[in-house]
């Protein structure tokens, strides 16, 4: 019964720590706002990353630097397939004066679902689907450290955040063959491949900077 106790504990102990607390950086004392559009700029460089991970070595190759402040509309955390090896969560942000704040939430529903977002409006929604569309998006977050990793786990709904990295291209060899996980590069597509695949080198929640 005393050895029983024991594990049990333990078994608590871990719950309740999970992925470990990450640490801060620094802080900012530069103030989120997410009226702007995402910022992206041409990448030029030959550089690329490499994440060995089970089931899957992957290659990660940058196609623009991207810079995003954002109101986070939702959060959906995955754990099967690849991708979830590096790429722990999805975030579907807004901005713009549309969707920086809570204003037209009553009107609006978002959803995640097997690495999608999904919205639903009002018949007498202010906003029109295509206001949605072009001010909201769904990042596959591919975290650049362990510290940001741990850092992404903490994102809420309706969080503020900033953060900063590489609309990225994954070429993976699993054990079904070469598969490839491929950024969009534009705000105003929609549909299969029009997700941001983002390497994420820094993410700040308040004044809180995490690298």
């Amino acid at each position: 019964m005393k050895r029983l106790f024991i594990i049990i504990l333990m078994l608590s102990a871990l719950i309740s720590c999970g992925p470990g607390k990450p640490e801060i950086s620094e802080y900012s004392s530069e103030l989120i706002t997410a009226e702007k559009a995402p910022e992206q700029f041409t990448y030029e460089g030959e550089e690329f990353f490499v994440k060995k991970t089970k089931p899957a070595a992957c290659m990660i190759r940058p196609k623009a630097e991207y810079y995003i402040n954002a109101r986070v509309l939702s959060t959906k955390k995955y754990k099967s397939g690849w991708t979830s090896a590096i790429s722990p969560v999805d975030f579907a942000l807004g901005w713009g004066q549309q969707l920086s704040t809570e204003k037209y939430d009553e009107y609006i529903k978002f959803s995640q679902s097997g690495r999608w977002y999904y919205f639903k409006y009002e018949a007498d929604c202010p906003l029109s689907e295509k206001e949605i569309q072009y001010n909201s998006s769904n990042h596959h977050i591919i975290p650049a450290t362990d510290n940001v990793w741990k850092a992404v786990l903490t994102v809420k709904k309706n969080d503020l955040i900033y953060m900063q990295g590489y609309l990225v291209r994954v070429e993976a060899n699993t054990e079904h063959g070469l598969s490839e996980w491929i950024s969009s590069l534009t705000r105003k597509d929609s549909g299969d491949r029009s997700c941001e695949v983002f390497y994420v080198d820094m993410i700040q929640i308040e004044d809180r900077v995490y690298r």
